[in-house]
């Protein structure tokens, strides 16, 4: 079995803090790394580690640069992503909201390539003679003590809490959404739905966060309808609101992310980048329910109003 991980290490005295940023709290010990979506662990060197399995359906947050760029805030910090199957990996240090480094395996480079910008840590040179796709990881491991394949660490799963006005936790989201795509709209003209285009939504979901008067409807064959748009605060990230019909009522529901510790620019509640609301439209479209880390509010009565 293949793996596909990103994960955070700081050096801090208390992880309570990074579970605040993240919105979650630990639930349990765990025999591994890689059993739950998100886990926290703490590495042979006493670095804190938060690891996403996304083959699990870990939420992609990791890979927002100012979602990244504010944990780092907390303390100095070891970004890393391993994906065995496209082989692609990527590690990089981060300090008070700066990255300050990156080192990079792009397999479509060459089986050989590694890229390294920045003040790269001379532990590069210690780990060059691994193969470029454990490169990163490697370097990662020297600078942290955590990789992500060691054994008999202490683990503990990560759930997300209740959330402020009430919301649900991820894993209680409105599973009862269900959503089977007809047809899309974009500036005005309807499409069918191409089941055979995984690429399509992404390219729409770029255009909207490049435009500020477009916007996207995904319509499903029971009328009900997904929309994303950008919002008025923040240029290039989305809002996302979902529309659909239980026992011959129409209800609205409107996506909301957890507003995090950071101060004004992390207190968007319907703020998304790109990356962010794609991974919850795919996630929409396949299994009916946003990704983890993001929490659906009825707002049925503040649309409709009655």
């Amino acid at each position: 079995m293949g793996h596909a991980v990103a994960w955070v290490a700081l050096q801090l005295d208390d992880p309570h803090p990074l579970y605040e940023a993240f919105g979650v709290a630990p639930a349990g010990k765990q025999r591994d790394l890689t059993g739950f979506p998100l886990v926290v662990a703490v590495s042979p060197t006493g670095w804190i580690v938060v690891l996403a399995n996304l083959s699990a359906g870990a939420e992609d947050r990791l890979f927002d640069e100012a979602f990244t760029a504010d944990l780092s805030r907390l303390g100095p910090m070891v970004w890393c992503f391993s994906e065995s199957h496209t082989m692609d990996s990527a590690a990089s240090g981060w300090v008070d909201g700066r990255r300050t480094w990156t080192v990079q395996h792009d397999p479509e480079q060459g089986s050989d390539h590694v890229h390294a910008v920045g003040a790269v840590p001379g532990q590069l040179q210690d780990v060059r003679g691994t193969d470029a796709f454990e490169v990163p990881t490697e370097l990662a491991r020297a600078l942290t003590g955590f990789h992500h394949g060691l054994e008999g660490l202490a683990v503990q799963r990560l759930v997300y809490l209740p959330q402020p006005g009430g919301l649900p936790p991820t894993n209680e989201c409105a599973p009862r959404l269900g959503f089977r795509p007809s047809v899309y709209d974009l500036g005005g003209t309807e499409q069918p739905w191409p089941t055979d285009d995984p690429d399509l939504l992404q390219a729409l979901v770029l255009k909207v966060a490049a435009d500020f008067d477009s916007f996207l409807i995904v319509r499903g064959e029971d009328d009900s309808y997904m929309q994303t748009a950008q919002t008025p605060d923040a240029d290039g990230r989305l809002m996302l609101e979902w529309q659909h019909s239980s026992a011959g009522a129409t209800l609205h529901f409107r996506l909301l992310r957890r507003p995090g510790p950071f101060g004004e620019q992390d207190a968007l509640p319907m703020s998304f980048s790109p990356e962010e609301a794609l991974a919850h439209l795919q996630a929409f479209v396949q299994r009916g329910v946003p990704g983890p880390g993001a929490f659906l509010q009825d707002v049925t009565r503040e649309i409709f109003g009655g």
